[in-house]
């Protein structure tokens, strides 16, 4: 991939694995008639900002290009999603690098906006994440990571199973499935070795928290459904049908 322009402050990176141990070839996985790393590029397309995703398959790197998208292939010694980011990271000059889960295809445009205005508004930011309100029904599901914040939206903790104990800010909030990095933090971050609570729990956000770098949460209005199993694939079907029909606050840009 050719260098980012100056002006290219943001980039946005979509990791996409093909070998995923409980729903292998994710990413392809046809929603509505189109794969879905294809409405997760599409929502990302929206921000105006240049998007690419980084892959260790080139089946999901020809699919990209089918729709007209960019695609990367990455090297076998990429372990995590946040190890490709990082290496398309080094090839650009963007200050700013977005790390976008390539199974949110619900994702919205303004959450993806709102994590990258924290770093742009907040020069002492590092890293930054996404959070919304969690249903009282999905509070004690353990494939539902919630997150806790402080009275200045700073990530306190992390879990599958905080139950609905209240914070300064209220109830926890649902996780979403992105993160932006200031470019000089991401390289620096995926470098560091794995601390016992982000083995422990498989989320690599707390090797940030653990390395003393605090994660500025944005607090949005706009759900969405992650996909980590087969069955998820109807759960966000079901979920684009009713924004058709109702068109809810926040499901009305993820048809793109």
């Amino acid at each position: 991939m050719k260098n980012s322009s100056k002006s290219d402050s943001v980039l946005i990176v979509i990791p996409a694995r093909y070998g995923s141990t409980r729903f292998p070839g994710k990413p392809l996985a046809k929603i509505a008639g189109k794969p879905m790393i294809q409405w997760v590029y599409e929502a990302a397309q929206k921000t105006m900002k240049p998007v690419v995703v980084a892959t260790d398959d080139s089946r999901i790197q020809k699919a990209v290009e089918s729709f007209g998208g960019r695609a990367v292939l990455t090297p076998k010694s990429c372990f995590s999603g946040t190890d490709r980011v990082a290496h398309v990271a080094r090839k650009t000059k963007s200050d700013i690098v977005i790390n976008l889960q390539g199974d949110e295809p619900l994702i919205s445009p303004k959450t993806i906006q709102k994590v990258i205005q924290i770093l742009k508004r907040n020069k002492k930011a590092v890293m930054s994440t996404a959070a919304c309100e969690v249903p009282r029904a999905l509070l004690t599901s353990p494939n539902v990571v919630q997150v806790k914040i402080d009275a200045s939206h700073k990530a306190l903790a992390f879990s599958r199973e905080l139950n609905g104990g209240r914070n300064q800010s209220g109830y926890p909030l649902k996780h979403i499935g992105i993160y932006g990095y200031r470019k000089n933090f991401l390289l620096k971050f995926a470098g560091l070795p794995q601390t016992s609570s982000e083995k422990k729990h498989c989320l690599e956000q707390f090797r940030a928290m653990e390395n003393g770098y605090p994660i500025h949460v944005a607090k949005v209005r706009n759900d969405t459904v992650a996909v980590d199993l087969p069955e998820d694939i109807q759960k966000v079907e079901q979920t684009m049908l009713e924004a058709k029909h109702s068109r809810p606050l926040g499901l009305e840009e993820t048809r793109g």
